[in-house]
């Protein structure tokens, strides 16, 4: 799994591109979970979409730093942001379980011209 970011604040990710370049669906695991939570639905969802699984800090491949502020929400939405734009991706939907829900509003939010979410 490719890991994007700061050294000690890397998160990690899987790309899943769509041959026909569908929009980019950005999934984001809950609390203690990881890109596995979506496993299930990976099959369907690459028919329709360009996935991109996240992996948030302390988490799966995610680097696990001991101080508390690079877990706040503002610096997961930033990372994820960062992380799409390295991609090339200037829109996308995104859709989160637990708290990855409330970060995936918090996106929609930050952008909303740029970005749907759902939880």
């Amino acid at each position: 799994m490719p890991l994007f970011g700061a050294p000690g604040e890397r998160i990690g990710y899987e790309l899943y591109s769509h041959p026909d370049g569908a929009p980019p669906l950005v999934l984001i695991h809950g609390f203690t979970a990881s890109k596995a939570s979506f496993e299930v639905n990976l099959a369907g969802l690459r028919e329709h979409f360009t996935v991109v699984s996240v992996e948030l800090l302390g988490h799966g491949d995610s680097e696990a730093p001991e101080d508390p502020v690079f877990y706040r929400p503002e610096r997961a939405v930033r990372r994820i942001l960062q992380l799409l734009e390295h991609l090339g991706y200037g829109r996308a939907l995104f859709c989160g379980h637990s708290l990855g829900g409330a970060l995936a509003l918090r996106l929609a939010l930050r952008a909303p011209g740029e970005s749907r979410a759902s939880s």
